[in-house]
């Protein structure tokens, strides 16, 4: 199977993949940890690290049996979120899998933005967890740590959104990122949204 770990850090995820793959293809905004990964292995013959944004990015069409990417679509805004998933369709081979999680807004952090993304959703926006008014709402005056804008999913809205580039979505599921993230964050068992789809 050919891999592809998106925004992998040190590749907890690939790691664990590399011995059933055919090939590996690791990247990362940040070079520095790709190394380190690569480093793991004596044998690197079927491993490809790819460091920068992965919108900048560029790989064969069908040259990708699955492409995994964790917690990185809500720094997106509605048109990169277009292009990576016109990208992941186009690199994935017929039947080719995605796997990915991204963060909803019911985090504690976030929680006046709730209300908000519910009324979007409700009015059919598109994209209602999209926000740039990033100090309006986040509490724990984390703003200055991210980036001007986010832009929140949640089961509806991911699944209405992959539906669009012609994948059959599987499964689209929220669940809990206690004990993953610190408890001032966390807010009700729906912190983030997972996926898997399928490219049809």
């Amino acid at each position: 199977m050919r891999v592809m770990e998106v925004a992998a850090g040190y590749g907890y995820i690939s790691e664990k993949v590399y011995p059933f793959s055919k090939r590996l293809t690791i990247n990362d905004l940040d070079e520095k940890p790709l190394i380190s990964f690569k480093s793991k292995f004596s044998d690197t013959s079927k491993l490809c690290i790819v460091s920068g944004n992965i919108l900048d990015c560029s790989f064969e069409e069908n040259s990708l049996d699955a492409i995994f990417c964790s917690r990185l679509i809500h720094f997106f805004n509605p048109d990169e979120v277009k292009v990576f998933f016109e990208n992941c369709h186009k690199w994935l081979s017929q039947h080719g899998k995605l796997f990915l999680t991204c963060e909803t807004p019911y985090l504690n952090n976030w929680k006046s933005f709730i209300p908000v993304f519910e009324l979007k959703k409700n009015n059919g926006i598109k994209f209602p967890g999209y926000v740039t008014q990033i100090s309006d709402y986040e509490s724990l005056g984390h703003s200055e740590n991210l980036p001007k804008y986010m832009n929140f999913f949640d089961d509806d809205v991911l699944e209405t959104v992959v539906n669009q580039f012609n994948f059959k979505v599987d499964e689209c599921f929220l669940f809990s990122r206690k004990g993953f993230l610190p408890d001032e964050i966390t807010f009700d068992g729906r912190e983030s949204v997972g996926l898997i789809a399928e490219k049809v």
